[in-house]
């Protein structure tokens, strides 16, 4: 599904629910956005261009991502009962670190602190990428991009890795993950036609297990990997964080 914003002329959509399927005209969506309050809302009407409508699988989202304008490029909207919700995918800030820690503890989870420091201190280097999701304010999840990794099966091959992977519980299942991946992705295509990762196979990582088969991702052939180190047929192991499978995806299909 499209949007087509054309100035004040014209806009219309179609929002597909468990009732079928309902057209929206600009008069009702410039309401929504007017009632949101929300200076970005307006000038997204006003805005010649083309928005993206991303489906996420719950009736009630709409997700409006503006791609023909720097102004807007990356500025994700939306709706949601209502209520306009502005997502904005860019690089880490100093300020994000405190707010990342504090959806982890929310979310019973542990993350040194450190380690985002070194993010930081790295992105702001020009040896990674960052890509943050700010959502109304809020920090949703974040990804990592290296444009090259010493480890793995393609360890040295100047084929960029995505890392750390995570949106946090609260925002799930609306859609962020995937456009903090298209982001990663858009950037890895500049380095390389391919782009490379490693996935957890415990249930916690389920959810982005099922993101990257679906985003066309496939097992290298190596096998599963523990502590960096391929594993041995019928070998013993730990299912935890350190065991993993490696998936790369060729960005040109």
């Amino acid at each position: 599904m499209y949007v087509f914003i054309y100035g004040f002329s014209k806009w219309v959509t179609k929002k597909r629910n468990n009732a079928g399927t309902s057209d929206y005209l600009l008069p009702q969506l410039q309401a929504i956005f007017e009632n949101a309050k929300i200076e970005t809302c307006g000038q997204f009407i006003i805005k010649e261009g083309v928005a993206k409508v991303v489906p996420s699988g719950r009736s009630l989202i709409q997700c409006y991502y503006v791609i023909d304008d720097d102004c807007f490029e990356g500025i994700v909207l939306l709706i949601i009962g209502g209520y306009v919700m502005i997502l904005n995918i860019r690089s880490m800030k100093e300020g994000d670190i405190d707010i990342i820690m504090k959806n982890y503890i929310e979310q019973g989870w542990s993350k040194p602190k450190e380690v985002l420091e070194k993010y930081l201190e790295n992105q702001n280097s020009g040896f990674l990428y960052m890509f943050a999701a700010d959502y109304n304010n809020d920090i949703a999840g974040y990804t990592v991009l290296y444009p090259d990794t010493g480890v793995g099966p393609f360890a040295f091959q100047k084929i960029p890795v995505i890392s750390d992977f995570i949106v946090f519980e609260k925002y799930q299942r609306q859609g962020i993950g995937t456009k903090m991946l298209d982001e990663a992705e858009m950037k890895a295509f500049e380095l390389n036609d391919r782009v490379q990762l490693g996935v957890g196979l415990h249930s916690g990582y389920g959810s982005a297990q099922r993101i990257y088969i679906k985003r066309g991702y496939v097992p290298d052939g190596t096998g599963v990997w523990w502590n960096n180190t391929p594993l041995e047929q019928y070998a013993d192991c730990k299912n935890n964080d350190e065991l993993v499978l490696f998936l790369i995806k060729d960005l040109r299909r």
